[in-house]
C-alpha cells in the first residue's frame, strides 16, 4: 500500500519539528510524471523564515536531488536517474555542514551514489514544518505526482559520519524497513508505512 499525490493539489503536511543538524530519510517513491522538479520531503519554515529549507526530490533533468538551503542559495546534490511509474529508494543523509550523502535504489535495482563536502550551513528558521509532495513555502510549490510507499526520519547518524554505507546493509534497509537495524531504529523520531498508520515509534510486526 502507499499514499499518492496529485500534482499541484495534495500534500501530507506534518507538525512543527525542530531541525536538528543531523537528519537521515529513508523513503521509497514511485514517480509518476517526468521534466518538472518536483518534491517528495521538505522541511523547513515556512512563513518566518521560507527560505531555509532541506528537501529531497526529481529535478527538471528527471535525476534525483538532495538540497541543503540556508538564506534561499539552494545548493543541489544529484544522484542517479528517475524513472517513470516505478519505485526507487532514496537513504539521504545530512551528516554535516561539510558531509552530505545520498544513495539511491533504482528502478532495476542498481545503486546510485553521491556525497557533497562543500561547507553550507545548516537551515537556521524558526517553526520549521516536515512536508510529503510540496516544498511547503508561503506559497506550495513543486507539487510531487506520485506515490510515497514509506517514509522514516532518524535524528543521529547511525554510521558515525562514515562514508556510503555498503550496499547489502542499504539493500536491506529498503527491503525491510529501518526496524531490520536496532541502531538506525533508536534514532527514529517519525515512521509512516502507510499500511499501518502513524507513530513516533512503532515495532517491527506491523511491517
Amino acid at each position: 500500500m502507499s499514499v499518492k499525490f496529485a500534482s499541484a493539489s495534495s500534500s501530507r503536511i506534518n507538525w512543527a519539528r525542530a531541525s536538528p543538524t543531523v537528519q537521515i530519510v529513508g523513503m521509497w517513491v514511485f514517480p509518476a510524471a517526468l521534466g518538472t522538479r518536483r518534491t517528495f520531503w521538505y522541511h523547513g519554515a515556512t512563513v518566518t523564515d521560507p527560505d531555509e529549507y532541506r528537501l529531497l526530490g526529481q529535478t527538471a533533468a528527471n535525476a534525483f536531488e538532495m538540497v541543503q538551503a540556508p538564506g534561499g542559495a539552494e545548493d543541489i546534490l544529484t544522484v542517479g536517474g528517475v524513472t517513470q511509474n516505478a519505485w526507487h529508494f532514496i537513504l539521504a543523509r545530512w551528516i554535516g555542514t561539510t558531509n552530505r550523502r545520498v544513495m539511491v535504489r533504482q528502478a532495476g535495482g542498481a545503486w546510485a551514489v553521491a556525497n557533497s563536502t562543500t561547507s553550507v550551513a545548516d537551515p537556521a528558521g524558526s517553526t520549521p514544518h516536515i512536508a510529503l509532495g510540496c516544498r511547503f513555502t508561503p506559497a506550495p510549490d513543486r507539487f510531487f505526482d506520485g506515490c510515497v510507499g514509506e517514509y522514516w526520519l532518524a535524528d543521529a547518524d547511525p554510521w558515525l559520519a562514515a562514508a556510503h554505507i555498503e550496499i547489502p546493509m542499504a539493500e536491506k534497509l529498503a527491503r525491510e524497513g529501518p526496524f531490520a537495524f536496532e541502531r538506525v531504529a533508536r534514532h527514529l523520531v517519525e515512521y509512516w508505512s502507510f499500511r499501518a498508520g502513524h507513530a513516533q515509534v512503532q515495532p517491527p510486526d506491523v511491517r
